[in-house]
């Protein structure tokens, strides 16, 4: 129908010879989960609702307001004879020293914007320093060679400017790695990019890294990959497996300043409870539709007010980590194809402020402890079916995170490995 279109950003139809229309591509401004329901009845299809199919396993993390899919699970495919190699993966918490000032470390987050390019190019030079004894060509040749094939290295940014940055920087100062390293850039900017032809790589270009032997290291921004994009040996003895073993991130994931995507998941979530609500009487849902429109937009004035941080936002603060670590996961899992471990350094001090210091961190203050609890509660979830299926989509992830080396926490030693559930 003509307003159901003109609601619509991105469509491209085109219509048959008897008059139907097909979609190929549809970009949706408001509450995008109820509208496939919606084109059922308006279509008058006799059926009970759609029927969806979660390929991602990130669509299922229901403290995340932005990504959880609130439909059954009702199926479960799960791969034969998957194997443990995940089990020997290993978190780390490597923040790097001050190189003028030992006592302290650096942080990337909640730095002043004048200081953060300084930072980050102190970081690249810190991980690869001393040429073959520094820590990612350590890394590289410790993180499960096989075949006498050696996995990669990849260092995780925010944003596209920042992989130049680091580019740029691994260039002028470290010329042994000239050559080793590709940089993702935006598509169709390659010439603008300040970076050379052969190094650069778009997001859609992203699997033919694995048919390249001569690199060693991709700068990448967290979020530029899309689902389902792997970066895998293409031939050769370990073909299939993932390519990158060791992952540093240099920076913390945070939305921009002016983002609304934390609260539009927030009000998306909402809507889509009131709509499978069922009520008695038209009255009954109106009182309902009245009372819940009063609490979230209570809810919204509040968080527009509060600083987008997990140690700002009190009792969203477990949503807002929750929408965060979907895309943490994604990036590790990207480590992890194939059956293999991943070895991941979570660089920047932010991750771990207090224990940067030699101090205690809580789930409220360090991002890789409320990561860790998130994920404890959907382990012990009271429904048999949903703690299983979160068994199986966030114990690889759980465990090593569980035992991450160089957090501190009250009564625990940062260097002893906590025990897993």
């Amino acid at each position: 129908p003509e307003s159901l279109v003109g609601r619509l950003s991105g469509v491209r139809y085109t219509v048959g010879d008897e008059g139907d229309v097909d979609i190929s591509h549809v970009g949706v401004a408001g509450t995008p989960r109820l509208l496939v329901r919606r084109m059922l009845e308006l279509g008058c299809e006799n059926a009970p609702g759609p029927a969806i199919l979660m390929t991602s396993a990130t669509s299922m993390l229901e403290p995340s307001p932005s990504y959880h899919v609130h439909e059954g699970p009702h199926y479960v495919l799960r791969r034969p004879n998957a194997g443990e190699g995940w089990s020997r993966s290993r978190y780390e918490f490597l923040p790097i020293k001050h190189p003028q000032d030992s006592r302290k470390t650096l942080f990337f987050s909640g730095s002043r914007l004048s200081q953060r390019e300084q930072i980050l190019q102190n970081m690249v030079d810190q991980l690869l320093v001393d040429g073959e004894l520094s820590l990612v060509e350590s890394a590289i040749a410790q993180n499960d060679p096989e075949h006498g094939v050696r996995r990669k290295a990849a260092f995780v940014v925010n944003s596209y400017e920042q992989c130049r940055l680091v580019y740029e920087h691994i260039r002028s100062h470290h010329p042994a790695w000239r050559s080793r390293v590709r940089v993702l850039v935006r598509g169709g900017v390659l010439g603008d990019a300040g970076v050379t032809t052969e190094h650069a790589i778009t997001a859609s270009e992203v699997e033919r890294l694995g048919h390249d032997d001569d690199w060693d290291l991709f700068i990448f921004p967290m979020s530029a990959i899309g689902r389902g994009v792997n970066i895998v040996f293409g031939r050769g003895p370990r073909a299939g497996s993932a390519m990158i073993g060791s992952v540093f991130f240099l920076t913390r994931p945070h939305p921009k300043t002016d983002s609304l995507s934390f609260l539009q998941g927030i009000v998306a979530r909402e809507s889509e409870a009131f709509d499978r609500a069922r009520f008695a009487s038209m009255p009954q849902a109106l009182r309902a539709m009245r009372q819940g429109r009063a609490e979230l937009s209570f809810k919204v004035r509040q968080l527009l007010r509060m600083q987008q941080s997990a140690r700002s936002l009190g009792p969203y603060a477990e949503e807002f980590v929750a929408d965060q670590m979907i895309m943490i996961l994604q990036t590790i899992g990207r480590a992890m194809r194939g059956d293999c471990p991943a070895f991941i350094y979570f660089v920047d001090a932010a991750w771990a402020p207090l224990s940067a210091i030699d101090q205690s961190d809580t789930p409220r203050t360090s991002m890789l402890l409320m990561m860790r609890e998130i994920l404890r509660k959907c382990l012990e979830h009271e429904q048999p079916a949903i703690r299983a299926c979160y068994e199986n989509l966030y114990r690889t992830f759980f465990t090593p995170l569980s035992q991450v080396q160089g957090v501190r926490e009250e009564g625990v030693d940062a260097d002893a490995p906590s025990a897993p559930l």
